[in-house]
C-alpha cells in the first residue's frame, strides 16, 4: 500500500514523499528505509526506478519512504539552494520523522546520482543508517563541470558511431527510424538544462574509512562517468569486501532507462537484500 505524506524541514519547509508500507507478512520490526532523487529528478526516479526499489523494499518487511528534500522535485525550497550539506541536514529530519511514524530505530538508506551521495554522506553522520543502496553515485570531489560534460559528449560521439556501425542501424536511419533530435539534443547538450548551474562544488571531504553501513554501489556500464566513480571508490573503499559491494550492469545509462536494464538493476538488489555474494 501506499501514501502520501509530508515530514517538515528544520527551516519549515514542506518535503513531499510517498511511503510504501511494508507487507504485513514479511513486516521487518524497527527498520525503515528511505529513497532520495537524483540532481534534476524526483522521487519517482529515472524511468520509475525508485518506485521499483520501494515497491522491492516493502516486498522484503521494510517500509520505504522515497521524498524529495528542500528544493528538489515536488518539495519546497530553492533548487539553487540544495547541496549535499543541505541534503544530509533534511535526512535527519526525513529519518526523525520515520522513527517517529514507523517507530524504526534503524534504516535503509539509498539514491539516485547526487541523492545517492547525500545518503553515503549522511550515514557517515547517522549511525542508525545500517544499509546503503547506491545507485551512480559519483564520487565527493570539485571538479570542472565543463570538462565534465565534454567527457560526456566524447562518450556519446563514440557510442552513437559505434551504433551507426552496427548491421542494419543505416537502414533504420534511412528510414527516419532513429530520432536525430535526440541523438543531437544527447551530444550538444550531455548534461541536463541546469545541471551546470545547480551542482555545487566544494561539497567537502567524506572519510570513507569510516563508513560502516552495508553498502550496495550500482552502477550501468553506459553510463560516461561510471569508471571514474568506480575506480575511486574501489581505491577509497580498499579492505571493506566484506560489507561493499560494487555491480555494474552493461551498456545501461545512468538512469537504466531500458527495461531490461532497470530488471536487471532491481534484480541485483534484491540478491543484495536477501545476503547473496552473487550480486
Amino acid at each position: 500500500m501506499r501514501r502520501a505524506l509530508e515530514c517538515i524541514a528544520a527551516d519549515g519547509a514542506r518535503m513531499r514523499g510517498v511511503l510504501h508500507e511494508a507487507h504485513p507478512g514479511r513486516y521487518v520490526p524497527g527498520e525503515a528505509a528511505l529513497l532520495l532523487p537524483g540532481l534534476v529528478g524526483t522521487r519517482v526516479g529515472p524511468a520509475r526506478i525508485q518506485v521499483e526499489m520501494a515497491d522491492l523494499l516493502a516486498s522484503h518487511g521494510i517500509s520505504t519512504m522515497r521524498c524529495d528534500p528542500v528544493g528538489t522535485g515536488y518539495s519546497d525550497g530553492d533548487p539553487g539552494s540544495t547541496t549535499v550539506a543541505s541534503i544530509v541536514r533534511d535526512v535527519g529530519d526525513m529519518l526523525a520523522f520515520l522513527r517517529d511514524t514507523l517507530g524504526a530505530e534503524r534504516f535503509l538508506l539509498g539514491g539516485v546520482c547526487r541523492g545517492a551521495k547525500g545518503a553515503l554522506a549522511a550515514s557517515m553522520v547517522h549511525p542508525e543508517v545500517t544499509r546503503l543502496l547506491l545507485v551512480s553515485c559519483p564520487p565527493f570531489r570539485s571538479e570542472d563541470l565543463g570538462k565534465r560534460a565534454a567527457r560526456r559528449r566524447r562518450y556519446h560521439l563514440r557510442h552513437y558511431a559505434r551504433q551507426l556501425a552496427k548491421p542494419g542501424n543505416l537502414r533504420r536511419l534511412a528510414r527516419g527510424e532513429i530520432h536525430l533530435g535526440l541523438v543531437a539534443k544527447t551530444v550538444t547538450r550531455p548534461m541536463a538544462a541546469g545541471a551546470l548551474d545547480r551542482m555545487t562544488l566544494g561539497e567537502g571531504q567524506w572519510e570513507m574509512s569510516s563508513l560502516r553501513a552495508r553498502t550496495l554501489f550500482l552502477y550501468g556500464e553506459g553510463d560516461p562517468d561510471y569508471r571514474d566513480s568506480l575506480d575511486t571508490y574501489r581505491t577509497e573503499l580498499a579492505g571493506k569486501d566484506e560489507t561493499v559491494t560494487f555491480r555494474t550492469i552493461p551498456e545501461a545509462g545512468a538512469g537504466f532507462y531500458g527495461g531490461d536494464w532497470r530488471t536487471e538493476a532491481v534484480a541485483a538488489v534484491e540478491k543484495w537484500l536477501g545476503g547473496s555474494a552473487d550480486v
